[in-house]
């Protein structure tokens, strides 16, 4: 009787499923719209979607394995995949018997009982079911608003607060409820830790589901990208609804028919059909694809078992390595976008551009003053000697997008040096990684990463590389990497200084710190009451910011100092809590209990908390970047505390204790994909004649000053003279306006009328002008045209 249905199974089964993917591809193939799409596909959102859907195959065969080994049957994972792979197969055949049977007698053949393999399916079946509902809360709003069409609050909220507390229940129902009564009878009786395992694999798995969906539909029907999120947790919601869907193969028709309802929010009707089949397709394309893969895995298992031990040894540290790697090349990407469409500006990225351009050109440390016309050093502002160090790589690439590409390195590096210490400290690679990918996730380092380029975010790596190195005891190592740190700005001497301190105190270096310590405090001395103050002409230009505690450094020290209940009333403003709120909270306020490591983030959190500059005191910009490393570190240690004190809860349950704070945080106040407040400018508002305007501004001669709109300016800093509008509008040899800048100063108005006042000007003429892009010069210029360009722009003699 056994051979008999597996017989049948192979028999119906197979020519089922084949079905099934013909009618697929006929539905597609079927409608002459579809031709032109795919002459269009967007190959990018394909190849992620492919990576997505493979990644969720093998989240899924992660959970069957453990699943199978919670109830004592272990296989390898190469095994389970093969084996899971083909069974799965059969769940193209209306019905749910088929893929029932045929795992339960695939998993017989391999020594596992029928009456536990049953089980597993139907565990298995639960954890998906609460997993997808728990992901549909991102999707409440778009299901109510975009859908329904309504404009309630109060239902969609009510209804994710129901499905949370499903959740919570189904994960932890052995605490809430007597153990097998009544209907929690069928729930998996497994320990919590093993639930919030298997619950978060499953978790990941339909994540990546949704993202798999939404980026094979956006290959062939360009979507929203700020609801990448919320659509992706649609796509899960429709899964489920096709999943229960029991007369369809896989919900075939179901799960398509709501998606398509879905996205008729955003395009056409016939658009969200054809986006509905064609993830489908994708979707069975990674399957036989995952399948291929599982069958040469097999097949050269045995040339490749050194592969796979290492990795499985190592796996942390790969994933690890992987997320630094998406990381650097997402933000890699965000930062270039936002200077080829012009949301960069000559503050900052064109005066830290300018001055290594002019290093590597031999006038050492210069630029033009950002705030006049006159060349000064850099001195004169800051002493962010790290330009310097960073000129040679111009030797590569003479362009401002280098800087950024270090930028989104540098910061992609620190992550992994948080999942070394961590791990150095907590000795545990799943709570090391936990770690890293909330350093990943963190707000403050993205903004930082995002706005513009600062040298300071260079210093959250090398402090955290520093404090590694510390741990394997090469002190000389980390005195070379703290010096590098201080070179990054003026008041990080002191906190190296301070870092001198530790050496003599706690690790027993009396020469080494003694002299990091007279090093490190004596040039913060001197930088700030004279070097500065100096090439300035006057005192530091950021001390007006603290004129409630004195005009000059010492006296703003003294004050301060002495005024310990202003400072209290200081730190307790809406703002300056709020700002402490986002560097805290998406580390569950772990950092607090371990205070001794804040010494180090206290001077530049006191800069932030006192000054009158709001800026000064939020995370969307780059002034969090130098206590952020020193929130990590004390963050680890504060979980080491703590895990120390409550071992049984802290090792349950130490994982969400730090990724569920991290990814709610990313999320609520985040710039990445998906979060609330999304940075996707640069992805959605792109300036569709930016390619125009660039050619232009290449194409001026550097001998020639430049005033020009600072969303320009970063665009035109390899030149000894660049002024920012309104500064130089008489003295300019060429001005160069952009008038889409809604945060352009003195305001967008009044440098439109300049560009009007510079029409009636004598002295000017305009140059060339297109949409929002105007450009003047002074009659005293000459022009020509290049041949290449004769029917183009007008351009300039001389070079």
């Amino acid at each position: 009787m056994k051979h008999f249905f597996t017989t049948i199974k192979f028999l119906i089964g197979w020519p089922l499923s084949l079905v099934a993917l013909f009618f697929v591809g006929k539905a597609l193939i079927g409608k002459g719209a579809v031709i032109t799409q795919i002459h269009s596909l967007n190959i990018l959102p394909l190849v992620m979607s492919l990576g997505c859907f493979i990644a969720f195959f093998v989240l899924r065969v992660l959970f069957w394995q453990k699943i199978l080994a919670y109830q004592k049957m272990h296989f390898s994972f190469k095994e389970t995949a093969l084996t899971w792979g083909f069974s799965e197969l059969k769940r193209y055949i209306p019905g749910t018997i088929w893929p029932i049977l045929g795992r339960s007698s695939a998993y017989e053949k391999l020594g596992a009982e029928k009456k536990a393999i049953l089980a597993s399916i139907l565990h298995e079946a639960e954890f998906l079911g609460v997993a997808c509902l728990t992901i549909t809360i991102f999707s409440l709003n778009f299901l109510y608003y975009g859908i329904l069409g309504q404009h309630n609050v109060l239902i969609p909220s009510l209804i994710g607060i129901v499905i949370g507390i499903v959740a919570l229940i189904f994960v932890f129902h052995k605490p809430l409820l007597k153990k097998n009564s009544g209907i929690f009878r069928l729930l998996p009786n497994f320990p919590p830790k093993q639930m919030l395992s298997l619950f978060g694999i499953m978790i990941s798995a339909f994540l990546l589901f949704g993202l798999a969906t939404y980026f094979a539909i956006d290959a062939i029907v360009p979507l929203f990208i700020p609801h990448i999120l919320p659509l992706s947790a649609f796509f899960v919601f429709a899964f489920l609804a096709g999943y229960l869907s029991f007369l369809a193969p896989m919900g075939l028709g179901v799960r398509e028919g709501i998606v398509t309802i879905g996205l008729t929010k955003y395009v056409s009707l016939s658009e969200s059909a054809l986006g509905a089949l064609f993830s489908r397709v994708i979707q069975i394309l990674s399957e036989l694809l995952f399948l291929l893969l599982c069958v040469v895995w097999k097949k050269v298992s045995a040339k490749t078992k050194k592969v796979e031990q290492f990795i499985l040894a190592y796996k942390y540290e790969l994933a690890t390595l992987f997320t630094s790697c998406c990381y650097t090349v997402y933000f890699s990407i965000a930062s270039i976008l936002r200077y080829n469409n012009f949301f960069t500006g000559r503050f900052d990225l064109g005066n830290m551009d300018q001055t290594v351009w002019n290093t590597i050109h031999g006038r050492l440390f210069q630029l033009t003053d950002p705030n006049g016309t006159s060349i000064v050093s850099r001195l004169a502002f800051h002493a962010d000697f790290t330009l310097i160090f960073l000129s040679p790589f111009y030797l590569i690439w003479q362009d401002p997008r280098m800087l950024l590409l270090l930028q989104s390195l540098a910061l992609g590096l620190g992550g992994i040096f948080v999942y070394l210490i961590a791990q150095n400290v907590l000795n545990k690679k799943s709570l090391s990684f936990a770690f890293a990918l909330s350093y990943y996730l963190y707000p403050a380092i993205a903004y930082a990463n995002l706005y513009d380029f600062h040298t300071v975010t260079l210093a959250v790596c090398l402090f955290l590389a520093s404090w590694y190195t510390m741990l394997k005891k090469k002190y000389f190592i980390a005195t070379i990497l703290l010096l590098l740190a201080a070179t990054t700005k003026e008041e990080v001497w002191f906190i190296t200084g301070l870092f001198g301190l530790f050496f003599i105190f706690w690790k027993k270096q009396y020469i080494l710190g003694t002299l990091l310590s007279l090093v490190s405090f004596s040039l913060f001395y001197l930088l700030i009451w004279h070097a500065i103050p100096f090439f300035h002409g006057g005192a530091h230009f950021a001390l007006s910011y603290y004129s409630d505690f004195g005009t000059s450094p010492s006296a703003v020290v003294a004050n301060i100092l002495l005024s310990p209940l202003k400072i209290i009333m200081d730190v307790l403003r809406k703002g300056q809590l709020v700002y402490l709120f986002e560097l805290f909270g998406p580390l569950f306020f772990l950092p607090l209990f371990a205070l001794p490591f804040l010494i180090f983030a206290f001077p530049d959190l006191a800069i932030s908390l006192l000054s009158q500059n709001a800026q000064l005191h939020t995370i969307y910009y780059h002034y969090a970047a130098i206590p952020t490393p020193f929130l990590f570190l004390a963050a680890v240690y504060g979980f080491a505390r703590l895990a120390k004190k409550f071992p049984q809860f802290f090792g349950s349950f130490g994982m969400l204790i730090i990724l569920v704070p991290a990814v709610v945080s990313a999320y609520a106040f985040g710039p990445l994909p998906g979060a609330y407040h999304m940075s996707d400018a640069m992805f959605v508002s792109q300036l569709p004649y930016a390619r125009l305007i660039d050619t232009f501004l290449l194409s001026i001669p550097r001998k020639y000053s430049v005033a020009a709109t600072n969303n320009v300016g970063s665009h035109l800093s390899h030149r000894q003279k660049i002024f920012t509008i309104p500064v130089g509008l008489q003295d300019a040899d060429i001005v160069v306006f952009l008038l889409d800048d809604s945060y352009a100063q003195p305001s967008l108005k009044d440098q439109k009328k300049m560009a009007q006042e510079l029409d009636k000007n004598p002295a000017y003429i305009k140059l060339f002008s297109y949409q929002d892009f105007v450009v003047y010069k002074k009659k005293s210029v000459p022009t020509y045209y290049k041949k290449h360009n004769t029917n183009i722009l007008p351009l300039f003699k001389g070079n």
